[in-house]
């Protein structure tokens, strides 16, 4: 990762990624006409059938559609 992004992110601090999604599922709902469902990497109620939390990174979450 480039030094100035690594900077910026360290800058930043520790995002809540499930509550910004979460926060903006409304939006997303309404911009794709679907439902949209958001869960925590180790809920153990998450529905993942093509493991694309594996592929999760910080600042970079895992999304699944279906």
């Amino acid at each position: 990762m480039p030094a100035d992004l690594v900077r910026k992110r360290l800058d930043i601090g520790i995002l809540d990624e499930v509550k910004i999604l979460t926060d903006a599922r409304i939006f997303y709902e309404r911009e794709f006409n679907a439902e949209i469902t958001t869960y925590a990497e180790d809920d153990p109620k998450h529905y993942d059938p093509k493991d694309r939390a594996g592929l999760a990174e910080p600042y970079r979450p895992a999304i699944y559609i279906e």
